[in-house]
């Protein structure tokens, strides 16, 4: 049988030397929101820009295609991993930056009710 011995993991990194996430890039609003739920969860700005990204690149997947090829399109989705810490408040985060998609769902089921039940029959 094979015995496999593990050396120590190395950081990829040496140094912990990150850029700052560039929120000035953002639109007013989002900037504005970003700003506002970093400082009631007391996380990084960084968190709230990343998920946000992704929320509203994901708006757009159903409207637009990327061509890279003639023959080949793709959504313009971007899949955006947040990694921190257990208890690092990633829920609260996610939570704040999913409660306008949800309310807007809700909304928009409750207004379109007849029509849906309609259409599954």
């Amino acid at each position: 049988m094979l015995n496999i011995q593990w050396g120590e993991p190395r950081p990829l990194r040496q140094t912990a030397d990150t850029m700052p996430f560039p929120l000035d890039a953002l639109p007013p609003v989002l900037r504005n929101m970003a700003k506002a739920i970093s400082v009631t969860t007391s996380t990084d700005v960084g968190m709230e820009g990343t998920a946000m990204l992704s929320a509203v690149g994901y708006c757009f997947s159903g409207m637009y295609r990327l061509a890279g090829k003639t023959d080949h399109t793709e959504p313009p989705v971007l899949y955006l991993l947040i990694i921190a810490q257990p208890s690092e408040r990633k829920s609260p985060v996610m939570h704040f930056i999913k409660e306008p998609f949800d309310s807007f769902e809700n909304q928009y089921n409750n207004e379109h009710r007849g029509k849906i039940y309609k259409a599954q029959l």
